[in-house]
């Protein structure tokens, strides 16, 4: 509905955009759109809500009509007003009808005070209580982006939650704000995900699940986290701050790894996340690396694909390639162009061409039979080496074999050779 009342004020010429969120069927949850000037919100009333910060009450239905025509009534900018000059015949243009206003001032009168109970109604889906219960829900949301303070919320920084509020405003609703409370046990394997723990509260996060996967950021260091530091987390506009950071792509990851293993298995090493630039980016030749999830069907599947074909290329004498293998659900890969959640998937980085590797999807519906030809076909295509298979090592055998001129058997070139000595001997 908002992105047809944004189409047709853009038609209109209206310089007023429309909407970033809309009322969905319930108070929990809020529909993001785009990078839009207005949305209208609220828990028990609906407002509008401008990027400046100022806020226009409406009390009129969402729907089209009064929508638009509450938008009508904003008053335009000199700057984007049209041209007498414009209009084509150098007539100056007239003026359009008064449109009526259904259940709303016809001036509405801005508020620009952060604290006004609209702020804080409309800002009310932005911040939410994170905990293993809710946890699936924060990373379904449609708001993809993340701030996550863990603090003692049970006690005394459960006050700061007003700031969290704030902070969601003043970023302009592109990012959900997260609380967690340190002094819940339960909530150990959610800091585990984020590359911290409950006994390092308070600190602070960024989330980011765009495209299917979950990428978290943090503070170069994390006392900047602490009271009066760069990102405070009991401060709104420090915490604003740190949102405006991880869309400057200043925070670095928080990359997880499993423990280094003693011993690597063969013929396809499993390695850990810790491992990735020396096994993967600094390795010589080319890499294939698969991501596997424990429990996943198609995974299983693919794993017994991955091996033959591994141990196929070893036992051809294949040189140049290497397989290896990686949890992906324990181990995070510092690479962008390894992201997602799905699983099985894997990623051939070909010399000199490590930047970009090639993505590999098995497909879980095909026989075995058939996904070992597709694999085999992929790194026949973009391996940088000259894969050899088992049927073409028995073929060139045979060829080499042809070739070698064959043994001299007995009889007469036995005799010659033993007079040929003598003659030497004479």
């Amino acid at each position: 509905m908002l992105e047809e009342c944004a189409t047709r004020l853009a038609n209109e010429g209206n310089p007023a955009k429309i909407a970033v969120y809309e009322l969905a069927g319930s108070q929990d949850e809020v529909k993001f759109l785009a990078n839009m000037d207005v949305f209208f919100g609220g828990a028990t009333s609906t407002y509008a809500f401008y990027r400046d910060q100022s806020v226009l009450p409406y009390v009129g239905d969402v729907n089209i009509e009064s929508i638009l025509a509450f938008m009508r009534s904003i008053p335009r900018s000199p700057d984007v007003s049209t041209d007498a000059t414009e209009a084509g015949d150098g007539k100056e243009s007239p003026e359009p009808e008064a449109i009526p206003k259904p259940m709303q001032p016809a001036k509405p009168t801005l508020v620009a005070n952060h604290n006004t109970d609209a702020i804080q109604a409309a800002a009310k889906n932005l911040v939410r209580e994170l905990s293993m219960e809710t946890a699936g829900e924060a990373t379904r949301s449609h708001i993809q982006t993340q701030i996550l303070v863990c603090a003692n919320f049970s006690g005394s920084d459960a006050g700061i939650i007003g700031q969290l509020a704030e902070a969601a405003v003043e970023l302009n609703g592109r990012f959900l704000l997260l609380h967690l409370d340190s002094t819940n046990s339960k909530n150990a394997p959610i800091m585990k995900r984020v590359g911290s723990s409950l006994s390092e509260c308070p600190i602070v996060r960024v989330a980011d699940t765009r495209n299917k996967g979950f990428v978290v950021h943090k503070p170069k260091d994390d006392e900047d986290a602490l009271v009066g530091r760069r990102y405070d987390y009991t401060s709104a506009a420090g915490l604003a701050l740190l949102g405006r950071d991880f869309e400057a792509r200043l925070l670095p990851r928080v990359l997880n790894s499993e423990p280094r293993p003693t011993k690597l298995t063969q013929p396809v090493p499993r390695i850990v996340g810790s491992m990735f630039n020396e096994t993967v980016m600094d390795q010589p030749g080319d890499v294939m690396l698969y991501l596997y999830m424990d429990g996943c069907p198609h995974c299983k599947k693919f794993t017994e694909i991955y091996k033959k074909v591994a141990m196929e290329l070893r036992s051809t004498d294949t040189n140049g390639i290497s397989l290896v293998s990686m949890r992906g659900t324990r181990n995070d890969v510092d690479h962008y162009a390894v992201s997602g959640s799905s699983y099985p998937r894997a990623y051939l980085f070909a010399e000199g061409e490590k930047e970009t590797p090639y993505e590999y999807r098995p497909t879980g519906d095909e026989s075995g039979e058939m996904s070992i030809e597709h694999f085999k076909q992929f790194l026949e295509v973009y391996s940088t080496v000259d894969v050899m298979w088992w049927d073409d090592f028995v073929k060139q055998d045979i060829r080499n074999a042809r070739r070698v001129k064959p043994p001299t058997l007995g009889g007469a070139s036995s005799r010659d050779s033993g007079e040929d000595d003598a003659r030497d001997e004479l």
